[in-house]
Formats: C-alpha cells, structure tokens, sequence
C-alpha cells in the first residue's frame, strides 16, 4: 500500500551495547557460542547464542537438510529450581485463608500480593500460584512489576491446578430480563447508565449486534456526513449510540453518529474528519449501521441503549434467557506489565475484557495493522490489549486460552525482550492476537530498548479481528529476532502475519525476523489489499519460509513484500487457491530473494527492483511434487504440546 496513505497529519504517536548483525542464511553473527543442540524433533546441529538476542542457527545446520529448513526456537527460559512455596486460590476459597490446598485463597489480587511478599523475602526457588478451577472476576487489572517478578533464575508461575481450568474474566453476569416486545420476542435487562461495553455473549457465544446494511448509492457525502436519498432516518431510533463501519481496500473505520434528522446524518468529530484520508483508498460511504434498536430483527441479536442503560436481545430458538448465561464485558485491561520478568503463565483462560474507546468522539479510523488516527491533530494510537507487557522479559504464556477479548489478546512493547508465546488458543477476539514492538522506536540503537527475541510457535488462532478488521493475527512493527513459526491461523480479515512500519522510509533495527512453518488459510476475509504474509520496509535477513498458505478470500494472495521491503529471503513457501502468488507493485521493493517456491497459478506482479525471483514451481491439477506435501503436512502446529492443546 502507498506511502503516501499515512496522513500528513498523523506525526504524533500515542502509546500505548553495539547492534548485531545476523545472517539468517549463512549463520554470520556479530557474538557468538557455539552449542550442540537438538531443534525441534528432527535434527541436531549447530547454534550460534547471540548476547542480545535470540538462539539462532548457524550455516552448518542449515546445510544439514536439503529438503526443510530446520526449526529456529530453542532454548526456552524454563526455570531449573525447586519449588519454593506454592500457593492455592479457588473460587470458594477465603481470602483470610494462608493460601494451603486445604485452605486456598480467593482472589487473584490476594494471591499476587501474597506472592509479591514471598518474593521479597528472598526467592531461591520457584513461587507457583495455583488456580482451581471456576472463575476469576476482575474488576481492575492484575499489575505485574519487579516486585511480582522471578529473580535469581527463579521463576513466578501461574497455572491452573492441574486437570481443571481456571478462567480470568474481565465479564459481569447480566440478569433480570423481562419481556419487552411480546411481537418480536425481545427482551430487556437493565445493566446501568455507567457500564459500556461493545459485545455480548450468550452461552459462551459472541451474538452480533443489531445492524442495518447500506446501498452506498442511496448516499451522498456532505461536510459532516451523509445524506440519503430516502427519508429512512426518521424511523431511527437511539442513534447517538449508533455508528456507521465504513471500509476501505485495507482500513477499517467505525464512527458515531450524533443525530439524524429527516435525511441527513451526522458524524462525530474528530472521527468524520480523520476518517477523510481513506476516501482516496474505498472508504468513501458506510457498508453499514450498527446498534439500534430500530434494527433489531432476528434471534441471537442484541442492542445496547447507553441512554437508558437497558440492553435488549432476541433469544435463539430454543434458547431460554432466563436460564441462560449472558456476560458482557466490563474489566478493559486483565493484565499490565512493566520492568516484569521471568513470569510463567500457563494453562489459564483470558476472557471477557472490554474496549469501549471508539464510542468517543474519535471512534476508530484504522490506519495500518491496529494503529488508528485519534484527536484533532492526527495522533496515532496502537491498539488496546488486554494484556500488555512494556519493558519486560523473559515472560513465558504456554497452554493458554485467550476468549471473548474486546480488543487485541497480547502485546508487547517498549524494550520488551525475549517472550515466548507456545501453543496456546486465540478465538473470538475484537482485534489482533498478537502485537510486537511499537512504531516510534526505529531508531533505537541500544539493543536493551529494542523490541527483539519473541518466539512464538505452535499456537491456534481462529475468528480475530472480528471489529477492527484491519488487524493481523500476529503483528510486529519494529522488532528483530522474532520467530513465528509452526502456528495455524485461520478465518481472519486481514494479514495472517504482518510484520515491519515505516514504508521505507528510514533504516531501523528492524531484522533477523523469520516466518515459517505456519499454516495459514482463509485468510483476507475482508480486504483486497491484504495477504497471507506481509512485510513493510527493509528488514535484512528476515527469512520466511516453507509456509503453507492456503484460500485468500479477498486480498492479493500469498506473499506481498510491500513498500521498502528489502533484504529479505521468501523461499519453499506453498501458495494454493490465491489471487496472487507474489505482489511486488513499486520500485521501492528491492533486493530480495524470492525463489524456490510452490504455487498453483502464474498469476503475479513484478513491478519491484533488483529483486531474484527464480526457480519458483508452477503445478497444475494439483499436482503437487514430494517436497510441497512435506511442507503441507509438517506445517502448523508440530509439538506434541502444540498438538495436544487442539484448534479452538
């Protein structure tokens, strides 16, 4: 996508030792040890540790199949102490409890603080926090410091007790409905003028939201909004809790609308004015109107009037509203970190956590992979997470299950290093599932302040970027190191992977990222300026490698090294069913190898510089040779953990 798409306006960004080199091909480091290790399940070769960074593979072992690049993660940051003291939290547990099997606690606060107390007393082994089964209702986030951190390569755990699941919920349960509309079976539940929230959920099951379909035709563009052709705005009811979805080739946009009269429809500002910058990209009239009463037709949809503070719903067949489990979200961060490390976190569900800032004025004007354009000056906001991490380490989330999440499930930022994210499930997520690195950093020259080393493997996600359609399941944005490999991403709007900023504009530290193994299908769902794997300005030996992709919905295909891509290796990837294998648009694209790949239809655009596209393989009938199978089996999750743990 052109560089030129950023507004001029969009300068700001709103958060939310000697750099080394390494050569993802031949091995070439600026530090390095050499160590017999065994990758994965299959080969035994030779590492190379890198001070700064991760444990990378050096040109031996990549010589030592002809056939499959071996598996980069290794060395994972388990601790090798004894336990300590263990501590037990149960739902009917007694927070005056010592926090014994026999007499658990019963909150998660209390649980924390007392770890936080342990840990200050000198920690020479492990502290495990251990969650019976049930459900963990949070009202203010878990906050994670050097106080409720591991030390003297020690680690702090939480986990669930084993064989039972414990659930951190950020929810409020909704009861008391009564019949309000006999005629079309609605309900209504009074939940308070001072609770807002975006989702609701039935049984466990997201429901949609009360929306009306637009014919774009029928509307015309005015100074701050629209007018219809028709005088259909009268009949609408609740509107300043209504907003319109307006979508472009790549950008999602979701703004309020603040009265309606006659035929004429006004748009919130800011919003409507940071949202003028897409019209040049598709994002010229809403596809939609969600949340209005007036709207509310069919079984398993519901409506949240702000104003009066009632939510109305429409049961599913068979579904009984009066025994049924309805949550909504309420808690917007389960989780904030900073300065936190060697934290293990393990086999626990997140779920439930709430996000309910594009209801202001701002609304959400997406930009690029969640960033999105708030205030009147064009500042650029990243996307909420429900769990964030800023300036952290050596954090592990293993066997997870992340649900039900109102905005993006991880991120990781500010300096944060060395994080391992392994098999774990990601569903029904509002924005990404993951986010690395911030945009403003580029620069940074001390390796301490980068965003570097995150592995993550053998994970599961499915239905994300289910309201900000513009996020990518996995994002990095300035990162090095990051290895996202053996996951299986599936049923997403946008990027299955997306990784880079800048347009190319400026050299970063940006590099040594690799992607591979993953099984990533029905994908850009969404959007047609979208693909599978996506980069974005120079990352030198970024390797990405023997995915398997699969179904392109919408978007150009398979591999699209965007604006200022360079320096990077696309090499044995198997592009199937895809508009487009390759999309290289503009000469700022150069200098990459992109050959020995399988694909099944010639159908390309080379309009990039110096760039080797070579040996690349064409079949046809799906005739595919010996080494794209392998690629097709052994691609997604591979561990026996990662296959345990299952698709959502």
């Amino acid at each position: 996508m052109p560089a030129s798409t950023a507004p001029a306006a969009a300068l700001k960004v709103r958060a939310g030792g000697p750099r080394q080199t390494y050569d993802g091909l031949s091995g070439k480091t600026g530090s390095t040890k050499e160590a017999s290790v065994r990758l994965g399940t299959r080969l035994a070769c030779v590492a190379v540790t890198v001070t700064a960074s991760a444990l990378l593979l050096s040109a031996q072992c990549h010589a030592q199949s002809a056939d499959r690049l071996p598996t980069v993660l290794s060395g994972i940051p388990y601790s090798r102490c004894p336990i300590q003291r263990s501590f037990y939290v149960s739902p009917d547990g007694d927070d005056a409890n010592p926090g014994t099997l026999g007499a658990p606690l019963s909150t998660v606060h209390k649980a924390l603080r007392a770890t936080a107390a342990a840990i200050g007393s000198g920690m020479t082994g492990d502290i495990v926090i251990n969650f019976r089964g049930g459900r963990y209702r949070l009202e203010t986030p878990l906050i994670f410091g050097s106080a409720e951190s591991g030390r003297n390569g020690c680690k702090l755990v939480l986990q669930s007790y084993p064989g039972e699941q414990a659930s951190i919920d950020g929810g409020r349960r909704i009861s008391g409905w009564v019949l309000d509309d006999n005629e079309r079976h609605i309900y209504r539940a009074y939940t308070g003028r001072d609770w807002n929230y975006r989702q609701l959920y039935v049984n466990g099951r997201l429901t949609p939201r009360a929306r009306m379909d637009l014919h774009q035709g029928n509307l015309s563009r005015t100074s701050n909004g629209f007018v219809a052709s028709r005088s259909s705005a009268t009949a609408w009811e609740s509107l300043t809790d209504a907003e319109i979805v307006m979508l472009g080739k790549w950008m999602s946009i979701r703004c309020p609308i603040t009265s309606a009269t006659a035929n004429a429809i006004t748009i919130a500002e800011p919003c409507w004015k940071n949202a003028r910058w897409a019209r040049r990209w598709g994002a010229t009239h809403p596809s939609w109107i969600e949340n209005s009463r007036q709207f509310l037709h069919n079984p398993g949809e519901w409506f949240f009037d702000r104003n009066s503070g009632y939510v109305y719903y429409i049961p599913k067949p068979n579904e009984d509203i009066f025994t049924a489990e309805v949550t909504a979200p309420f808690t917007e961060d389960l989780i904030f970190g900073e300065d936190a490390h060697d934290i293990i976190f393990r086999d626990l569900k997140f779920t439930h956590s709430n996000w309910v800032a594009p209801d202001t004025p701002n609304g959400y004007v997406g930009l690029q992979a969640g960033y999105h354009i708030v205030g009147g000056d064009g500042t650029l906001a990243e996307m909420h997470s429900a769990i964030r991490f800023s300036d952290s380490r050596d954090i592990i989330f293993e066997g997870n299950l992340f649900k039900g999440l109102g905005s993006a499930a991880l991120t990781f930022d500010h300096g944060s290093h060395h994080i391992y994210i392994l098999g774990n499930r990601f569903v029904q997520i509002a924005g990404g599932a993951m986010q690395f690195g911030q945009i403003d950093d580029g620069a940074e020259v001390n390796p301490a302040k980068q965003n570097r080393s995150y592995f993550i493997r053998d994970n599961y996600i499915r239905d994300i970027g289910l309201e900000y359609f513009d996020n990518a399941a996995i994002a990095g944005f300035y990162v090095a190191d990051l290895v996202a490999e053996h996951n299986d991403i599936e049923s997403v709007p946008h990027y299955g992977i997306s990784i880079g900023w800048g347009w190319g504009k400026d050299p970063s530290y940006s590099r040594g990222n690799r992607i591979a193994w993953n099984y990533i299908h029905d994908f850009s769902q969404v959007f047609s300026d979208s693909a599978a794997v996506y980069t974005l300005s120079e990352a030198p030996n970024t390797l990405i490698n023997d995915n398997y992709i699969s179904g392109g919905g919408r978007g150009y295909g398979c591999l699209y090294p965007d604006e200022g891509s360079a320096y990077q290796h696309w090499t044995r990837n198997v592009c199937e069913n895809v508009r487009e294998w390759l999309h290289l648009w503009t000469t700022s694209i150069h200098d990459n190898k992109i050959n020995g790949n399988f694909v099944d239809t010639a159908d390309m655009e080379d309009e990039g510089r110096d760039n080797d596209i070579s040996n690349n393989i064409i079949v046809s009938a799906g005739n595919w040779p010996s080494a794209a199978l392998r690629i097709k089996a052994q691609a997604g999750p591979q561990s026996p953990a990662g296959r345990a743990i299952g698709p959502p």
